[in-house]
């Protein structure tokens, strides 16, 4: 919310190509299955922030995210010669199931929750 305010405001993001940054990643975020988790959630946030400042464009992505899953899914399966390729487009697909999740009023996932 913090940066679609900024950004609606006139903020402006800005790229630093040479800036080093350090980060400590947990064992328990080191895998797959917690990146999927986290794409899902960033397209449920996605969702969320439009629903929320946007009505107009929260339609949109309502609308089009099937698609996009599809093609998405069809577009990984032609990169698979290109792994790294693959696996990007099928991110972004996962992507695009987390705001058909929200559009659906699915739980929205909390990858930082304690483990039950």
């Amino acid at each position: 919310m913090f940066f679609h305010a900024m950004y609606r405001k006139g903020g402006v993001l800005k790229y630093a190509p040479n800036a080093v940054v350090y980060e400590r990643v947990i064992p328990s975020r080191a895998n797959v299955r917690w990146v999927v988790w986290r794409r899902y959630r960033a397209g449920q946030t996605r969702a969320l922030v439009s629903y929320r400042c946007d009505p107009a464009e929260y339609s949109r992505l309502s609308l089009t995210a099937p698609f996009k899953v599809v093609v998405c899914v069809v577009i990984s399966g032609l990169m698979i010669p290109r792994r790294a390729r693959a696996i990007w487009w099928l991110m972004r697909g996962v992507f695009h199931l987390g705001t058909i999740s929200y559009a659906l009023g699915i739980r929205v996932h909390d990858e930082y929750a304690k483990p039950t």
